[in-house]
């Protein structure tokens, strides 16, 4: 799709722009988080311990995963057929893991594998959310699920939260439970998010999609200057997935090739 037409659909709200930007916005911070990770831990650049701060790890790493979880519930109601979306993703998921698993193994020993993170999160949330509305039919339908979408939420964040703290619970801690939030304390892993509680946070923005995007339609009127202004964000917005897949290996490789041309990091 050319990008006037793609313009033409944002002026004509066929294409949500504000979801396409606060995706794209997302994706841009966490590119900048990961950036600067690769400068402090793999090139021994020094002055970057904001990066590892609280208001880093447990403040703005959330906001931003909160944002992008939730947009991606949102898109559920663009999908015409979440249960192919989910299986696509899941499977992306799962090849993005081994990918990451040989390079740990093979190119860069002890740097850490991804078993389980934003992308298994949406994909399995997405399927989860497909078999709750699986038997919709009428208005009352609707409105009993609603009422499900927030009970099971509002549950898998509040145990989400609390349940890993739990000290006679610390013993479950196995790969095996990884995914609910119990990983392995001396487990090297990368980039880790469980399903309790960031899957409610995804469900969360299914209500808001089914709430306000039933009609599939933007709820913003958009001037052409603005879409200009924030392009590249909307552009990372709309391939929201090839970015996030692609913006680290790309990152390093760039990292790598300024070092080896002028080497002004100091290394690990």
């Amino acid at each position: 799709m050319d990008e006037w037409s793609t313009s033409n659909r944002y002026l004509t709200g066929k294409r949500a722009f504000e979801l396409d930007f606060l995706r794209g916005f997302s994706i841009f911070m966490m590119i900048v988080h990961h950036t600067v990770f690769d400068l402090r831990y793999l090139f021994g650049v020094k002055g970057l311990e904001a990066e590892g701060s609280f208001w880093v790890d447990s403040i703005l790493r959330p906001l931003f995963l909160m944002i992008f979880l939730g947009v991606s519930g949102i898109s559920t109601s663009f999908s015409r057929n979440n249960v192919a979306r989910g299986v696509r993703l899941l499977i992306v998921a799962i090849i993005f893991s081994l990918s990451t698993w040989f390079l740990n193994a093979y190119v860069l020993p002890g740097f850490g594998v991804i078993y389980f993170n934003v992308l298994h999160v949406i994909a399995l949330t997405t399927l989860f959310y497909a078999f709750l509305v699986r038997r919709e039919k009428t208005e009352e339908d609707k409105k009993k699920t609603d009422a499900k979408i927030v009970i099971i939420a509002c549950l898998i964040i509040f145990f989400g939260l609390t349940l890993p703290l739990v000290p006679d619970l610390q013993s479950l801690r196995s790969y095996w439970l990884l995914p609910f939030g119990f990983r392995p304390l001396r487990l090297q892993i990368l980039d880790y998010m469980p399903l309790l509680p960031w899957s409610g946070v995804y469900l969360l923005g299914t209500l808001i999609g089914r709430g306000l995007y039933e009609d599939r339609r933007s709820r913003f009127d958009v001037r052409p200057g603005t879409i200009k202004a924030l392009s590249p964000f909307l552009f990372m917005g709309r391939h929201a997935l090839i970015v996030y897949l692609l913006h680290q290996p790309v990152v390093y490789g760039v990292l790598t090739l300024i070092q080896m041309l002028f080497q002004p990091f100091p290394g690990r």
